[in-house]
This record gives C-alpha cells, structure tokens and sequence, in this order.
C-alpha cells in the first residue's frame, strides 16, 4: 500500500512496484495540510498502480529514478547536430523559440508523454495568449524537429507526429501600402542632405532590400554597365554572401537611381578600405573582402545599419509629412512603380528583385497605382485604331 511518511523538512511517498520498495520526496513542509496532500496522492499512486497506469514522470517529474533520456536530451542532440546549418540570425531564431517555449514546457517530459492533446493544450493556454500566429507557426516547426530527431531512433512506423493535427491560421496578408509618385516627389524634394537623398532615392528607386543596401559598396557598382551586383547582405551585423546563388546578381539601375549612386561614390570614394570577413554559403567557411561603404556613417567607421536608417527615415518623413511605412516600402514601391507603368513584365521585374516566379511579385510586392497609371486607356485607343 502507497503512504506518505513525515521527515523533518519534506514528505516522502513509498510504494511497492513489481516487489521493489519504491520512494520519493515532495519538497514540502510536513503541515497538517501538506500531509493531507501527500496522502491522497498516495491513494492516486496506489490507485493507478492497481489499475495499471502509472507514470512516475506524471507525479515526480524531477524524479531521479527514471533513466529514460527526457525530451529536453533530444532538443540538446538536434542543436547540436543542426548548428551551422542555417545563417546565424536564423540561427538565434531557432534557438530563442527552443528555449524560451519549448524547452521549459516539454523538456523534462518523456518524449512519449508529447501528445496531440498536449500540444493542443500548449498552444491554446500558453501560447496564444502572448504570441503571434505567425510566430506559434515557427515554434511548432522547431518542436516538429526535435520530436522528429527522437522519432527517427525508435524504429516504429506507428508513431504520429503530435503537431500534425494541428493547424494554426494566419490572417490574411496586408494590402500593399506604397508611395505613390505624389508622396515621392515630396521625399525626394523636401531639404536633407545630399548623402541622405542620395540613400532615400535609392531606397525608393533601385529595388534592393534594406539587408542588400545598406552593405552596398563602391566596388559592387559597375557605372559604364549602369549594373548593381549584388554580393553580400548584412543581417544584425553579419556579413555573408547572398541567401542563394540566384541571389547573387546584376540589377539594372533606373536613370535616378544611377545619378544618386554617382553622386554618393564622389561623396566617399576617397575614404579608405574596410576589411570585412564574410560568411559563405556553407554558414561556415569566412572570406575576406575589402570594401569602400557606398552609405558610410558619419563617423566614417562602418557604414549605416538598419536602425541607423529607420530612425532618420522617419524623421524624414514627418519633415516631410508623408505618413510613415518602413524602409523595406521602398521595395514594395519600386516594384508596383514599375508594374503601373504597364512597360514591364512581371518576369522581368521578378528577376531584378530575385524572385524564382512570378507569384511573390503579385502577392508581396507588386500593386497597380490607379492615381499613377500613365493612360493605358488613350495607349490601347491608339494601338487598336479605335
């Protein structure tokens, strides 16, 4: 018969389990009421022993008696078997969802102890009440992972990843916001310095991500060839060579966007080389560059981050009084720009933004501007004799 045994700072709860003695301890103060306690769980334990359910873990899940490696073990493998596999900043993504969600949750559980209902009951009172759709996707994929990592080793076809009956819904995606040319005119002309418009013409006008510009250098422009090449991309200070070897590319510069760019190579063509160490395709092998910063901050150390941009951004644009959207916008309006115009193909415009197909261009990027269009009406009369 399970009891419970006063000691003088703790509890202990004895049972019999196949004609072994078995004990553990409650870390609590043998209270009248503590003890109260200890012995109902002691009829459960007895109970569940009678009735063939037991699970040690269930009710001692810091028991030192059991030697089945806890999932938290298997998360440990997979981190470091996975390392170096992805980017750095990928890297930390992974690694702040593991330990911030995943590990305090199941890491001492039994990985058999992962349930669907588990799951389920994870997310709907842990996560949501605190996260983003978005983000509970990407958890649930790391979590996917290192239960996958345990599953490969137990040979048994009858075990059912316990995250795929669930579905997490996104909202739908937001409606392009760009610039029409009315709001880009008032950026392009209102008063800054000649450095600064050089960057908001060219964050506008040249199509380029904001990881993309801010690493652009003097030697990446070929002027004659009126041709950005796009080599390197600089994400939360790492430097590394671009997400693809699509992404390794030529793009042709906008009339605007060339006249900018010559102008801010004779602003700091005659500062001198930085050395930069760049990681490769691998996430392993770093390669060495010297550079001159197209965008050089004002201390002339390094050249302007991310942050450095979207601060003066939008102060830019309140001086401005243009409402506010993030730098990536420029982006967005370089492509639905473009598209308005009715000149180019989606194809074309998909290949200066890298993008395999077309679908990204309609979907993420590209919006037909009804107050820019340039008269297609009047074009199509004339082309057609009517």
């Amino acid at each position: 018969m399970a009891t419970a045994e006063a000691l003088a700072k703790s509890i202990r709860i004895i049972w019999y389990q196949d004609g072994q003695k078995q004990r553990e301890t409650l870390s609590l103060e043998p209270t009248r009421e503590n003890m109260a306690h200890a012995e109902k769980l002691a009829r459960l334990i007895q109970l569940e022993l009678d009735t063939g359910r037991f699970d040690r873990l269930r009710h001692f899940p810091d028991s030192q008696s059991v030697t089945f490696k806890r999932f938290g073990q298997y998360i440990d493998e997979w981190l470091v078997k996975h390392e170096g596999s992805v980017a750095p900043s990928s890297w930390s993504s992974y690694t702040s969802h593991i330990e911030n969600h995943i590990r305090p949750y199941f890491g001492k559980m039994i990985p058999d102890q992962i349930t669907a209902a588990v799951v389920e009951s994870w997310v709907t009172d842990v996560l949501k009440p605190k996260l983003a759709n978005k983000t509970i996707r990407e958890i649930m994929t790391r979590l996917r992972k290192a239960w996958e990592h345990w599953a490969v080793g137990q040979n048994d076809n009858r075990l059912m990843d316990p995250t795929s009956a669930i579905t997490i819904r996104l909202p739908d995606q937001e409606e392009i916001d760009s610039f029409t040319r009315s709001e880009i005119d008032q950026i392009l002309q209102h008063p800054t310095t000649p450095e600064m418009n050089n960057l908001w013409t060219c964050l506008i006008w040249s199509g380029l991500s904001m990881h993309e510009l801010n690493a652009l250098a003097i030697e990446d422009v070929d002027l004659k060839k009126n041709m950005i090449n796009i080599r390197r991309s600089c994400v939360r200070g790492q430097y590394r060579v671009t997400k693809t070897r699509r992404r390794k590319r030529s793009v042709q510069m906008l009339a605007i966007t060339a006249q900018a760019i010559a102008s801010q190579i004779s602003l700091v063509q005659t500062f001198p080389l930085h050395v930069i160490h760049v990681l490769d395709r691998d996430n392993s092998t770093i390669r060495q560059q010297k550079v001159r910063w197209l965008w050089l901050h004002e201390d002339h150390i390094n050249h302007y981050n991310y942050d450095h941009i979207k601060n003066r951004w939008r102060q830019h644009l309140e001086a401005c009084d243009v409402r506010y959207r993030a730098p990536n916008n420029g982006r967005h309006t370089y492509a639905s720009q473009l598209l308005t115009t009715g000149l180019i193909s989606a194809e074309w415009l998909a290949q200066q933004l890298d993008h395999g197909s077309t679908a990204m261009i309609h979907k993420h990027y590209g919006k037909f501007i009804p107050t820019d269009e340039p008269g297609h009406i009047s074009r199509l009369n004339k082309h057609l004799s009517f």
